[in-house]
């Protein structure tokens, strides 16, 4: 496999940190990706550095994929309401920068090392290690250039974590794809537990689940290629992501834009299969003065914040009409699901 010259620059950096204790933080209510990248990273400060490094993550492990990922791998995930981010003396950022908004670090605090593959933040100016790659379509694509540059070799389950890592952020390799991620997912793939990966695909579902997807066709609200739904009160923020990517299946739609309600907050997905037009900075019109969020060019989030039950549904219905004005659409909504 191919190694970057940076990746390999990354050794000579870190044996400035050896020894002490190192936090790997990933962004908020963790993803395949940076859940694969973190692991690596450890294994990379731990058995290359001497390092005591942990894994800490905040909100909550909730799409049931990452979930049976995290605990069938084996990633020691620490939440930090357990955690005084001031005890470390290395603190490296997976999948997302400072000053985004879906990370725990305070702002009083600097990494020492940002790994990421969404576009570059202000606020990662300074951090003595910036390495974002935004053609790449996986972080932890990035963390295995690190891996390999220290002469470190995966075991079975990182193996399997880091496939599925790229399966998923890739949809297959149909989204957003690099050349080093399809090298990479095609040397991983005969080595794989397969048993193990069915295990995750295909992790068990329970009621509630359903019954946010139900709620989530009853709302689903179509503008010619557009396709906009809420899901009111959700119990796990990695939904309104899933939801966007399975209706951006319909036939004939090229944007989706899923919101929903998590402890006084919005979240929000957009999807796109256009490559001409960018959705995270989409996004970023779409929160201008009310929240934060940003993305890549075929798939972006934000979140609103302090947002009362009672506001939601103007503040969903301003959202979807920046999402149209954006998208200069004008045509009238048509429910998806009609009932009889």
């Amino acid at each position: 496999m191919r190694i970057w010259k940076k990746s390999r620059q990354f050794v000579s950096f870190l044996n400035r940190y050896n020894g002490g204790k190192a936090l790997v933080l990933t962004h908020q209510n963790p993803d395949p990706d940076c859940l694969a990248g973190s692991m690596l990273l450890r294994r990379v400060f731990m058995d290359g550095h001497g390092m005591d490094c942990t894994i800490g993550y905040s909100g909550i492990v909730g799409r049931a994929e990452n979930r049976t990922m995290a605990e069938l791998c084996r990633i020691p995930l620490v939440n930090v309401r357990q955690l005084n981010l001031k005890d470390f003396d290395f603190l490296a950022l997976i999948d997302t920068q400072p000053g985004v908004g879906n990370n725990a670090l305070p702002g009083e605090l600097k990494p020492t090392v940002v790994v990421d593959h969404h576009p570059r933040k202000q606020g990662s100016k300074g951090v003595p290690w910036v390495d974002v790659r935004t053609r790449y379509g996986a972080s932890a694509t990035i963390a295995h250039e690190y891996f390999q540059a220290h002469g470190l070799k995966l075991d079975t389950l990182e193996t399997t974590a880091l496939f599925y890592a790229i399966k998923s952020e890739t949809q297959d390799l149909g989204r957003e794809a690099s050349a080093p991620d399809r090298r990479l997912y095609f040397a991983l793939a005969p080595e794989v537990d397969n048993e193990l990966l069915y295990e995750i695909t295909h992790a068990k579902l329970d009621r509630g689940y359903f019954q946010m997807l139900n709620r989530a066709l009853e709302h689903a609200r179509t503008h010619r290629d557009v396709l906009i739904t809420e899901l009111d009160e959700i119990r796990i923020p990695d939904h309104v992501a899933e939801v966007a990517d399975m209706l951006l299946r319909l036939r004939n739609i090229h944007w989706t834009l899923v919101m929903g309600y998590y402890r006084q907050s919005i979240f929000l997905s957009l999807r796109t299969t256009r490559r001409d037009v960018d959705a995270g900075a989409i996004m970023e019109t779409l929160v201008e003065g009310i929240g934060t969020g940003g993305g890549h060019e075929m798939m972006a989030g934000g979140r609103i914040d302090q947002v009362n039950p009672e506001e939601k549904g103007s503040l969903n219905a301003e959202i979807g009409e920046r999402l149209l004005k954006a998208l200069k659409k004008r045509a009238g909504a048509e429910e998806l699901i009609v009932s009889e």
